[in-house]
């Protein structure tokens, strides 16, 4: 069988499911990509999140327009996150750089460029090293990054005073989709995907980072950008042709970008593997799905319980890591920035993070607190509490919460 028709048919035996994706699963995966927002260093973690606020106004067309370029470019994007490999990687020939744009209900999302390779990012995930088995090097570290641009079409009336983040960008999944695979069984959750944010003049811009998806370049490759999981109630799937379009009766955020990668990028045996590999890790999350289930819905009990604990009771359960005490200053918008801090123990690295107080602690008085991330798994527990002091500023703690020695 030629390497091609063999690709094909795993494609069509090995990934087409006979159902679409139940509640839990969809539930399970938003909590996992919002934990990866998180963390600098890529890994997966069972925490559970705030409920997602999804965009009730239809999609404005299909048709996709072509945007004056006003935005910052890849390269600067990489260059405000003091990424040199990456900034220098958008620089290169090998970059392609883009200018499109759709509107989706209160978003206007812009794709502007990507690009892929081995070793080219220091932020967005920390990796281990090449991995060579057979004499060939694995994908472990060859990676591809998509910069895009999300706004609010009414960006001056809806963004609010330093609120944009709370305001629901960040709840939009950037999501590669290939041709031949259902989006919701293969999207950035399955290929080990992370990303990186910022606003600049109310625009939030957007490295994603995922495994190399030049290997597909020969089936068809997409970009979506939706809010939520990627599902088959925004992209219709064609089983017989494998072709992935937008629900045009979709209420909600679901754009669709066809990603020009050079069709002599595709590298058939790859993809094979990929695939398989990604079955095998397919197969066994399956065994142990109702144990998941269970360990997920006791989680989100307990990170409900935790994320109402008062700074006393937090005092009192958990443990206090004085060291990482921050005491913070507003900038001239309001908002305040705890810098990045690392938890040797846990291998774990916590990237800087800016926060409205006005969006945390609307009618609240000095003295009170909030707590606003919960970081951790398999019973182990970081909580970041931010206080409000009487001068104006605010004392970030961070505590440690052990299920096992409660």
């Amino acid at each position: 069988m030629k390497q091609e028709n063999k690709l094909d048919e795993i494609l069509k035996q090995a990934l087409s499911p006979d159902e679409k994706p139940n509640d839990w699963l969809n539930q399970n995966i938003l909590r996992r990509v919002k934990e990866n927002k998180k963390m600098t260093k890529r890994t997966k973690h069972r925490i559970p999140a705030a409920a997602m606020v999804a965009a009730l106004t239809l999609c404005l067309g299909s048709a996709t327009v072509f945007a004056a370029w006003k935005y910052l470019t890849p390269d600067e994007v990489a260059e405000v996150f003091e990424d040199k490999g990456l900034m220098k990687a958008f620089q290169s020939e090998g970059a392609i750089t883009m200018n499109e744009s759709q509107v989706c209900g209160d978003f206007k999302i812009t794709l502007l460029g990507m690009v892929s390779g081995k070793n080219l990012s220091q932020n967005v995930s920390e990796t281990n090293g090449s991995i060579e088995i057979d004499g060939e090097m694995t994908l472990e570290d060859d990676k591809t990054y998509i910069v895009t641009a999300i706004e609010r079409v009414n960006a001056s009336e809806n963004a609010g005073d330093g609120n944009w983040d709370e305001a629901g960008a960040l709840d939009l999944t950037v999501s590669p989709l290939v041709k031949g695979l259902t989006p919701w069984e293969f999207n950035i959750y399955t290929m080990e995907g992370g990303c990186m944010t910022v606003v600049e003049n109310d625009i939030e811009y957007r490295i994603t980072e995922c495994d190399n998806i030049e290997m597909f370049a020969d089936k068809g490759v997409y970009l979506s950008v939706t809010d939520g999981v990627p599902s088959a109630d925004a992209y219709q799937y064609d089983e017989a042709t494998g072709e992935i379009t937008r629900n045009e009766s979709y209420e909600g955020v679901n754009a669709l970008f066809n990603l020009p990668i050079d069709v002599s990028k595709a590298d058939a045996k790859a993809a094979e593997q990929f695939l398989k590999e990604m079955e095998e890790k397919r197969n066994s999350n399956d065994a142990g799905e109702e144990q998941d289930m269970e360990e997920e819905g006791l989680a989100a009990e307990l990170f409900e319980e935790m994320e109402n604990w008062t700074l006393e009771e937090l005092n009192s359960r958990a443990e206090y890591m004085e060291d990482l005490t921050q005491v913070l200053i507003p900038d001239e918008d309001g908002n305040i920035t705890a810098k990045s801090f690392e938890i040797e123990e846990e291998g774990m690295k916590v990237g800087e993070v800016t926060i409205s107080p006005s969006f945390y602690f609307e009618g609240k008085q000095p003295g009170e607190s909030v707590t606003t991330e919960i970081i951790g798994d398999e019973g182990r527990y970081y909580i970041a509490n931010y206080t409000m002091n009487e001068d104006g500023t605010f004392t970030l703690r961070i505590y440690r919460y052990s299920v096992k020695e409660s």
